[in-house]
């Protein structure tokens, strides 16, 4: 089974080199409002002070976007996201754009910085997703993630998410804001 560290349980001594974001923890450190906000700042601050690189893939950031895309639209219209009502209506992305922005100035801050990383997305990597999905089994987006990682060299994945907890890898180190 993977490891798991839970963040903020311990004083850290260490962290890996390198470390694969889950959007919910871009999400919760970019939103001030968010329960894990203080947990995943201060884990972001203790990468940063180790000098570990935080991985993002395209799956992460399409995640957050559509993420931050459902928040606006509950905070305007006070309902749930109706993802029909957004095909026919696609200039409401133009009404999220603040936020929008907001959240890519936050990625491309630290992308400056050497901090982010974006991963590429081969082709090699859909072949491993589906191996996932079938051999673990585990959620679609879940398994590019963890195809994603393993394809990039990177051991560790930094999530809010139980969805990890049981794959059976003992190399991979989960880091976990609970």
């Amino acid at each position: 089974m993977a490891t798991k560290i839970l963040f903020g349980a311990a004083r850290l001594t260490s962290l890996p080199d390198k470390i694969y974001l889950d959007s919910n923890i871009l999400l919760s450190a970019f939103l001030k409002n968010h329960k894990f906000h203080h947990k995943a700042k201060s884990l972001l601050f203790a990468m940063f002070s180790y000098h570990s690189v935080a991985y993002l893939s395209p799956l992460s950031l399409d995640e957050s976007w559509w993420a931050l895309i459902k928040i606006e639209y509950k905070k305007i219209y006070r309902r749930d996201f109706d993802q029909h009502w957004l095909k026919n209506n696609m200039y409401f992305i133009q009404d999220c754009q603040n936020l929008l922005n907001a959240f890519q100035e936050f990625i491309d801050k630290y992308i400056q910085k050497k901090k982010f990383q974006i991963l590429d997305l081969e082709s090699r990597i859909i072949n491993n997703a589906y191996s996932n999905l079938i051999n673990i089994p585990m959620m679609p987006r879940d398994s590019f993630h963890l195809a994603i990682l393993r394809e990039n060299g990177v051991s560790t994945i930094a999530t809010t998410d139980t969805d990890f907890d049981n794959i059976p890898d003992q190399n991979l180190q989960i880091i976990a804001i609970r």
